[in-house]
């Protein structure tokens, strides 16, 4: 059964917050299988995706 990720993100700017729902792929848990947006301010879903997957991949150990 794939896994789910639930979070919540608020903009810096104060808009309203997002529900993200997040399915990942059964097999490796490593690929988005499914990606839901509810909600949110005056953000388009692809700004919000953006910047969502931006704070995540500046989290990540660069590669040598």
């Amino acid at each position: 059964m794939p896994k789910q990720n639930h979070a919540q993100e608020a903009s810096d700017e104060g808009f309203s917050s997002v529900k993200i729902t997040v399915t990942l792929s059964s097999r490796s848990n490593r690929k988005i299988q499914e990606l839901r947006l509810d909600g949110g301010g005056k953000e388009t879903k692809a700004q919000i995706v953006e910047r969502i997957v931006n704070s995540h991949l500046d989290k990540l150990p660069l590669k040598s």
